[in-house]
Formats: C-alpha cells, structure tokens, sequence
C-alpha cells in the first residue's frame, strides 16, 4: 500500500468548502492518501472506526452481515469524494457495515481524532457535510426509481388499445 501527500480535501469532499477553514486546515495536515489493492478490506461492521475514509478514485464496496448468510454487497461507488465511516462521529463508534477496496483505489484516511478534538463546531460541520451528501444520494435514488413508473405510464398511454372482440368480457 502506498502512501503519499493528501488532495485538499475540501476539493475533493462535494460541499467541503463549506467546512471552517480551520477544520479543513488541520483535516489536510492529518490526512493520508494510500493506494489499495482490490480486495482491502478498509473498514469491518462493528469494529471501532479511527478514521474517514474519501475515495478519490476505484471502486468500493459495501457489505452488510446477515446472520446466517455472511456479507452481502449492498452498494458499490466509483464516486470521487463519498465518504465512509462517518458512524465514527458518534459514540460508539462502530462501523455499520464492512468496507472493501472492490478494485485497485486511491484513498484518503482522515483522523476521527482530529475532528473530535476540536471545537463541537468540527464534529457539526462534518455531520453537516455527511448528512448533506446522504440527502443528495436518497434524492437521486428516489429520482432514479420515480422514472421506470413514469416511462411505463407513459407507456401505456402510448400504447395500442385492445383488440378485444366487441362485448367479450362486457356485463
């Protein structure tokens, strides 16, 4: 796994630029850029999360244990910025899913550390910043599921009426 200087990350966090200046500052001193094999498994549900973890290129996966089945990919990403672990900003702690490199990918680790021992207004600007980017992912999936109805409504306005011999299937 390589290592090298981090990306700024509030260019590369989509709505990072709101982040205090302050936060950001530290975030990019601490943070840590690494290349990872597919296969890496970067978080484990259940374990305590250190650190963040911001895909700047590859594709991860997210994988829930069931009981009795084992861990099942629930999402896949090649998003540049999606952010993982943010379980870790608040106690206890734990990761809620396990978190693999699903190909060859370039992340960044930022410290949980660093947020929690700055002023409350850290931990709320990266809370903020999170619950910002699961509104946009919810809204695009609910975009994303909304059209198949309305192509099919539209379908079936479209479509040619019945060829239904007349009074078949009348009272």
């Amino acid at each position: 796994m390589g290592a090298g200087p981090s990306p700024l990350l509030g260019d590369l966090l989509p709505g990072g630029a709101a982040l205090p200046a302050e936060l950001v500052g530290e975030l990019d001193r601490c943070s840590t850029v690494h290349d990872v094999a597919g296969g890496t498994v970067l978080l484990r549900q259940r374990a305590v999360v250190a650190d963040l973890i911001v895909l700047v290129r590859g594709r991860i996966a997210t994988l829930i244990d069931f009981a009795g089945t084992g861990d099942l990919v629930v999402e896949t990403t090649e998003e540049p910025g999606r952010v993982f672990g943010w379980s870790g900003l608040v106690a206890p702690g734990r990761s809620t899913a396990t978190v693999r490199a699903d190909a060859e990918s370039r992340i960044v680790t930022v410290p949980l550390a660093v947020v929690h021992a700055g002023p409350p207004r850290w931990t709320a600007a990266v809370c903020g910043l999170v619950a910002g980017a699961l509104a946009d992912r919810t809204r695009d999936l609910q975009a994303r599921l909304a059209r198949p109805a309305a192509e099919s409504d539209e379908a079936r306005e479209l479509s040619v009426p019945s060829r239904r011999p007349e009074g078949f299937g009348d009272a």
